[in-house]
């Protein structure tokens, strides 16, 4: 969420040394000027670092003032369009993906405290 609100990423996408996961969590983000006031209120909130402060588990995120003019009910039902309706191609035009691309990736090192993925959770073993 902060990405689509401010264009770029909170935190470096390399992050490969102890130091800079620790400067992770001592670091204040940056946010444009120009970012809504609720806006502004809730990505903090979303990207708290203690879990027990994270939005979502300290109060009901559905209630935040960024999704006031949500009707949950209709949503849940599926009575509201989506405002963005994205034109998929077809399968034969799909752009292919390197099938060792998935296996590299889900070898990156767990680190604790910075997911909300349980650290001994292992995937495709």
């Amino acid at each position: 969420m902060y990405e689509m609100a401010t264009g770029r990423q909170p935190f470096a996408p390399s992050l490969v040394s102890a130091q800079e996961l620790f400067e992770i969590k001592e670091r204040k983000l940056e946010y444009p000027r120009h970012m809504s006031q609720e806006m502004l209120d809730l990505l903090p909130k979303l990207l708290e670092m203690n879990k027990s402060k994270h939005l979502g588990v300290n109060g009901n995120i559905r209630k935040h003032s960024f999704y006031a003019r949500i009707n949950w009910s209709e949503l849940e039902n599926r009575k509201i369009k989506a405002p963005f309706q994205p034109k998929i191609p077809p399968a034969d035009k799909l752009p292919v993906i390197h099938p060792g691309f998935c296996a590299e990736t889900s070898k990156r090192a767990n680190v604790e405290g910075f997911s909300d993925v349980d650290s001994n959770w292992k995937w495709q073993e």
